[in-house]
């Protein structure tokens, strides 16, 4: 986990939501999920509505997130989100250069997204 967390920092380096939005700061939603027993109920949509006036409220102009599931990064797109940056997660590597994650086993991306408040 830890490798991944650094991999997903660094991408988000290259992304500089700063620099991209004219921001110097923004709030972040990490690991967003719902128990499956609950899902396809509108909860996932409601967090993120509930998230958005209070983020507002206190004055963040923007939130961001890592989408890497095709069910969340279509929530995402539905809720306003715009893509910033979208890596392989092949492309995810320890610091000797090694795959994090069988290149042969995973086919998805991540992809940082960010939505104006």
């Amino acid at each position: 986990m830890e490798a991944i967390i650094a991999n997903i920092h660094k991408l988000e380096a290259d992304v500089n939501l700063f620099e991209q939005f004219g921001i110097d700061h923004y709030a972040e939603f990490i690991f967003t999920s719902v128990n499956p027993e609950y899902r396809r109920l509108g909860l996932a949509t409601e967090m993120y509505k509930r998230s958005f006036a209070l983020l507002g409220a206190k004055g963040y102009p923007l939130c961001k997130s890592n989408f890497g599931s095709p069910y969340t990064q279509e929530l995402a797109l539905r809720l306003g989100f715009q893509e910033c940056g979208r890596w392989k997660l092949t492309e995810f590597v320890y610091p000797n250069g090694t795959w994090v994650m069988d290149s042969d086993k995973v086919k998805g991306v991540q992809i940082v997204m960010a939505r104006k408040l």
